[in-house]
């Protein structure tokens, strides 16, 4: 961590660099000796890569467009759906816990429960 104090940099950002929906980043403080004390906000932001590769779907940046899309319509049924369920499970199916989407809750932007038709 010397090295970065000499180059003057005392804070970064720490992002993972892989997929089309990247991961969430970190800030660092790099003055500290404590992992913990080092963070100064986490999660920072979401990264996306609007990357594509052949033989596999999404295999143009239109395709990577559309999934990037659909997965964000995804997170705010699945949110949806799990707010209606958690405030009023009669009737319902409890929704089948998806990790990906549970990560994603945070970056969607969630209407009223009571428009949700399952």
């Amino acid at each position: 961590m010397e090295s970065y104090h000499k180059a003057g940099l005392t804070t970064v950002v720490v992002a993972p660099a892989r997929g089309i929906f990247e991961g969430q980043s970190v800030v660092l403080n790099l003055n500290g000796e404590d992992a913990e004390q080092m963070v100064l906000k986490q999660p920072w932001a979401l990264h996306i890569n609007f990357t594509t590769e052949r033989g596999v779907y999404p295999s143009s940046l239109m395709g990577t467009v559309a999934f990037i899309r659909q997965k964000f319509y995804d997170t705010q049924h699945y949110s949806l759906h799990l707010r209606k369920y958690n405030s009023s499970p009669a009737f319902l199916k409890r929704p089948e816990y998806d990790p990906f989407l549970e990560a994603l809750i945070p970056f969607v932007i969630v209407k009223k429960a009571s428009r949700l038709r399952v």
